[in-house]
């Protein structure tokens, strides 16, 4: 949490495969001290901050996501789910 209602999610994305593969998608989604889902979100690769297509072999993608949450719910935040996948 950087502010009441701004947050930083870091993320590193690795392509441990030997050969070239396609960037994911990445679904976040944020929840309460219950785990119940109060919001979620998904980004395309082409939407992250430094967008790309692929990650070669053994490739790194470090990201880092602003994110203003100011939803009448976003006091109740205790944690989140990151999901990367293939739409």
């Amino acid at each position: 949490r950087r502010a009441p209602d701004r947050y930083s999610f870091h993320l590193v994305v690795r392509n441990h495969a030997d050969i070239e593969i396609a960037a994911p998608a990445l679904e976040l989604t944020l929840t309460d001290a219950q785990d119940r889902v109060l919001v979620r979100r998904v980004w395309l690769p082409a939407e992250w901050p430094q967008p790309r297509a692929t990650l070669a072999p053994g490739q790194e993608w470090p990201l880092q996501f602003e994110l203003v949450f100011d939803h009448p719910q976003a006091a109740r935040m205790a944690g989140y789910r990151a999901v990367l996948f293939y739409p």
